[in-house]
């Protein structure tokens, strides 16, 4: 059974698609979602986050330029405990996960654990 009290971070520079991405976990129950619109707001709201997400959903377009690798971000951030990285202009989607590792890959996704959750 889903935990429907997850904690869900929702980064894209694209209102409609953050929209759109959100409206597709309320209809699933999940109902703590908060949108992001920048990298700014992002690192903002992880670095004052008194408990950990559980998943941030993330546009990898958002990182481009900033000098981080997004999935070497996403495993190293300790408030955020998994992520699904899509690629907004192909719509990939790659989602990480528990051992820092690639646990799914699909032509549109892969999910990404970070290797400090036991």
């Amino acid at each position: 059974m889903p935990t429907l009290s997850l904690r869900i971070l929702i980064a894209d520079s694209q209102h409609l698609q953050r929209l759109s991405i959100e409206k597709i976990l309320n209809q699933y129950g999940y109902h703590r979602v908060a949108p992001i619109a920048s990298l700014e707001e992002l690192l903002t709201v992880i670095q004052y986050a008194l408990e950990p997400f559980e998943l941030l959903v993330i546009n990898s377009a958002l990182m481009v330029g900033s000098g981080h690798r997004i999935e070497d971000f996403c495993r190293n951030c300790p408030s955020i405990l998994n992520a699904l990285i899509y690629d907004g202009h192909a719509m990939q989607f790659f989602v990480m996960k528990g051992e820092g590792q690639i646990i799914k890959s699909y032509p549109e996704c892969r999910i990404v654990i970070p290797s400090r959750i036991s």
